[in-house]
C-alpha cells in the first residue's frame, strides 16, 4: 500500500489549499454541498473544525500566494523535502471515496467537480496524516513543496493537529533555497 500523488503548478487560491473527502463533505451538509460558500462557513461556525476532526476536510491555511506542488504519498514513499521547514502532526482523514485537493478560494463556490479541483484516489481506509512544507532546488528553480504524508491506521486515530497553525514557511529574512 505504497502511493504518491503529485500535483504540480497548484496555485494557493486565498492563500490556502484543502484536501477532503467530496463525498464525505456533501453528506456532512445533507447531500447539498454543491454551490455553498464553505470557507466563509467552516471560517465563522465550529464547522471546519469538526470535519478536520472527523476526517473530511485538512485546511492549510496561511501560505504564501504562489504555485506549489503538493505530494500525497503514502508514510512508506520517500519525501521531496531534504528539511521540511513545517512539520504539522495531528491530522486525521477517513478516505471512503476519491479524495479532491484544490485552493481554498474553490471553496468559495463549492463544486468538486471544477477543472481546478483535482481529484486523486488513494487505498480507502482510515490515515493519521502530517503535513510538511519546505523548499527543493536552487533559488532560481526552487519548487515550493506541501506533502500531505499518509500513515494507515487500522482504528479511527486521535486528532491533535493545530487548527490555527499558518502554514506559511517562507521567512522574507531567509536566502530563499539555502534552506
Amino acid at each position: 500500500m505504497s502511493f504518491s500523488i503529485t500535483i504540480d503548478n497548484l496555485f494557493s487560491e486565498l492563500w490556502g489549499f484543502v484536501l477532503c473527502v467530496p463525498a464525505a463533505l456533501d453528506a456532512f451538509h445533507g447531500g447539498e454541498s454543491r454551490g455553498m460558500n464553505l470557507l466563509e462557513r467552516y471560517a465563522s461556525t465550529d464547522d471546519g473544525d469538526r470535519v478536520a476532526e472527523m476526517g473530511i476536510a485538512i485546511p492549510i491555511m496561511g501560505v504564501e500566494v504562489g504555485s506549489y506542488t503538493i505530494v500525497v504519498r503514502s508514510d512508506q514513499q520517500e519525501s521531496r523535502l531534504a528539511k521540511p521547514r513545517i512539520e504539522s502532526p495531528g491530522w486525521v482523514l477517513n478516505v471512503t471515496a476519491p479524495l479532491a485537493v484544490c485552493g481554498a478560494g474553490y471553496l468559495v463556490v463549492w463544486d468538486p467537480h471544477h477543472p481546478a479541483v483535482h481529484q486523486i484516489e488513494v487505498p480507502l481506509g482510515w490515515y493519521q496524516v502530517t503535513i510538511n512544507g519546505g523548499y527543493q532546488g536552487a533559488v532560481e528553480e526552487e519548487t515550493w513543496i506541501i506533502e500531505f504524508v499518509l500513515s494507515k491506521a487500522l482504528t479511527p486515530p486521535h486528532f491533535s493537529a493545530n487548527l490555527g497553525q499558518s502554514f506559511n514557511f517562507i521567512d522574507p529574512d531567509d536566502e530563499i533555497g539555502d534552506i
